[in-house]
């Protein structure tokens, strides 16, 4: 994959976690994430830290992408 997709879609990823989990803590909910509070407020707690992880995974695996090209072109 390309760095800037992953890139991308980390930082989407934590942003919406983020924002869904701080949202959800004071009784809102974003209408496109809805769906991970239908099985109950613990599957949807779980997967929304589940997003921020990936999101994580994401952004270290986009670093590891960019620091093995610099290695690579040297």
């Amino acid at each position: 994959m390309d760095k800037p997709i992953v890139t991308i879609v980390g930082y989407a990823l934590i942003l919406f976690g983020l924002l869904s989990l701080i949202l959800s803590m004071i009784g809102l909910r974003l209408t496109f994430l809805s769906f991970l509070d239908f099985a109950g407020p613990l599957l949807g707690f779980i997967l929304k830290i589940s997003m921020i992880m990936l999101g994580f995974v994401l952004m270290y695996i986009s670093k590891t992408i960019q620091r093995d090209r610099q290695e690579q072109g040297d």
